[in-house]
């Protein structure tokens, strides 16, 4: 029953969020989903299906695509934005994971300014 549960729970929740959604009044709704956690072609062709079915045009963004950059200059010509993510707390703060590797070298202000970690 858990494991169900696990499966149904991203479905229920995009259901959720596209009926507080359908009050948009773009002719053509836009939804982005960003997903560095593509490895499931399941929860993105259902995803996918179940936007396309509420009139939205979708643009994907999986996996190494999803980087630092692209969370921190979130593009905003969308109506809808699904995030497939993992995420943690630490010290009372949420941090989510991008699909990005860690290299020290990069995004060093963003680091200094405790706002980027390696994930532990």
């Amino acid at each position: 029953m858990l494991s169900l549960n696990k499966k149904l729970f991203p479905l229920i929740a995009l259901a959720v969020v596209l009926f507080f959604s359908l009050n948009a009044s773009a002719p053509q709704k836009r939804a982005i989903i960003i997903d560095p956690l593509s490895h499931d072609s399941e929860f993105k062709s259902s995803a996918i299906e179940i936007l396309h079915q509420s009139g939205y045009s979708i643009e994907y963004i999986s996996s190494n695509n999803v980087t630092i950059q692209l969370l921190s200059d979130l593009p905003e010509n969308y109506d809808l934005y699904v995030f497939r993510v993992h995420s943690t707390c630490i010290n009372n703060r949420t941090w989510i994971f991008s699909g990005e590797k860690y290299q020290t070298n990069r995004y060093p202000i963003l680091q200094l300014s405790d706002l980027i970690h390696k994930a532990r």
